[in-house]
């Protein structure tokens, strides 16, 4: 039997948004590929292709996750990591994140929410994996804010579309690659994501499926 993919319900009912244009900043898309990349399946590399890292600008962004559960702010470092912010403002800007859900929760030394993937599987991705490494913390240390690259294990080249929003202190021992690129923090809905974390994981596991969805409507880029 095939195991149905996991989708997280709406959650409309829990706070009534109210409706915002998104400030659309388009990064320049006339440059050839930067890091390192690797081809993913066809029907994805026809959408998304890897942007350059100049369209981090070299500066700071300001971003707002628009959310079931409320608004997430974040700013984005596009000196420290412009691999990084130049792929999330790309995606973000083309509407990738827009409808997709959060679809595991980390509890106990690591507290996050890893976010992302359109797929809600852990293995979705834009179309295009990068590296290298950016801005990783070589003690492990993520503190409560933190706003990082989810990758696999051992390979600093497989980081795509999905992301970590840390909301409590967390270790993360480095692993053959290194550790993880942490591109930015979060600035404002901290409490929010504390409070899904406070609810836990379905089953009770120490990491999985929330018990509260959450699901991003969309992202508001500041290009002031």
């Amino acid at each position: 039997m095939t195991t149905p993919i996991w989708r997280p319900r709406s959650c409309a009912h829990r706070r009534r948004r109210r409706h915002r244009p998104r400030r659309r900043h388009r990064p320049p898309s006339n440059h050839p590929p930067s890091g390192s990349a690797t081809a993913a399946p066809a029907e994805e590399r026809a959408t998304y292709s890897l942007p350059h890292a100049s369209a981090a600008e070299g500066r700071t962004w300001h971003v707002v996750l628009d959310t079931c559960v409320g608004e997430i702010g974040l700013e984005l470092d596009g000196a420290a990591a412009p691999h990084a912010v130049a792929s999330f403002l790309t995606l973000a800007d083309g509407g990738f994140f827009d409808g997709t859900g959060c679809h595991r929760l980390y509890t106990g030394e690591v507290s996050g929410l890893q976010c992302g993937d359109p797929t809600f599987t852990g293995a979705g991705g834009p179309g295009y994996r990068f590296g290298p490494l950016e801005n990783a913390p070589e003690d492990g240390a993520y503190p409560a804010g933190t706003l990082a690259m989810a990758r696999s294990t051992g390979d600093p080249d497989s980081m795509g579309s999905q992301f970590y929003l840390v909301f409590a202190d967390s270790h993360v021992p480095p692993d053959s690659a290194g550790g993880y690129t942490v591109f930015g923090r979060i600035t404002s809905g901290l409490d929010l994501l504390a409070a899904v974390g406070a609810e836990g994981v379905q089953g009770d596991a120490a990491v999985g499926r929330p018990k509260v969805p959450v699901t991003i409507e969309g992202v508001e880029i500041d290009a002031g």
